[in-house]
């Protein structure tokens, strides 16, 4: 592949990858169960000044197609975005299921446009960062035929809570969850010694445990409270599609709300 185009197997550097490509990489290469893909680095966006030339059109179109054709998720992974010190989940583009070639290029041409929304830069006033407009990579993956998808996090973001790992679940893709379309089922899961009971809900006992110890082991590797994405396949696989430090209080359309929910107790 060229130097344009790096699997996620190969990605190193948030220069190259952006925030969140380089987040996915490590976690990928660090054996996460990380959906497969590419990251269409920054240099792209610089070298070609912001255009689709056929070189990269060809680049792309390349890499897509060892991915097997399928339906692909196509994320914006500006370079600035995702530290410990702040999140930028919801300020620029993506897209899922994302199918062929064209539509792959038009996603990638959108993600690079969502660079210089008011909505990211006003962010980036908002964190006294510097108001010029920062690199974009471009992050695709393979898309995970999801059964049920949420989020995960280690502690509680309202209270600060570390003995617990909150789940909030809905069926299918999460798209609907971070939109704040659908009320997903919540659960709090406690690290005390006592039995676990279930009370109702999409995720059985097998299920949740998977995304619990998912949490706990992408926490345990950065050493620091994360703030998980999640897919569980019908075959109930689990896969990690993003993690980041919990740097703030997730408002609504960053998929977290208090609100009554199932408990639920194990070791």
């Amino acid at each position: 592949m060229s130097k344009i185009i790096l699997t996620l197997d190969e990605a190193s550097g948030r220069d190259h990858a952006g925030g969140k490509g380089y987040a996915l990489a490590r976690l990928r290469q660090a054996g996460f169960p990380v959906p497969p893909g590419f990251v269409v680095t920054a240099a792209a966006l610089d070298e070609n000044e912001g255009e689709m030339l056929p070189s990269l059109a060809a680049a792309i179109c390349d890499a897509y197609r060892a991915l097997g054709k399928g339906a692909v998720a196509v994320r914006s992974s500006a370079l600035a975005e995702d530290g410990d010190a702040a999140s930028f989940a919801g300020q620029y583009e993506t897209f899922l299921n994302v199918a062929g070639c064209d539509a792959l290029l038009t996603a990638v041409r959108r993600c690079w446009v969502s660079l210089r929304n008011e909505r990211g830069l006003a962010y980036r006033r908002h964190l006294g960062r510097d108001e010029s407009v920062p690199a974009m990579a471009v992050v695709v993956q393979r898309m995970v035929p999801a059964a049920q998808s949420g989020v995960a996090f280690t502690l509680d973001p309202v209270s600060g809570q570390g003995d617990v790992v909150i789940v909030e679940a809905v069926a299918g893709t999460g798209e609907s969850l971070v939109s704040g379309q659908v009320a997903p089922d919540r659960y709090i899961v406690r690290r005390e010694d006592a039995p676990l009971e279930i009370a109702g809900g999409l995720l059985d006992e097998e299920r949740l445990s998977a995304v619990v110890n998912l949490a706990r082991q992408v926490e345990a590797w950065a050493a620091q409270p994360q703030d998980v994405e999640w897919a569980l396949d019908e075959a109930g696989q689990v896969y990690l599609l993003q993690a980041r430090p919990i740097t703030v209080v997730p408002t609504r359309n960053q998929a977290f709300q208090k609100k009554p929910g199932f408990y639920w107790t194990r070791d």
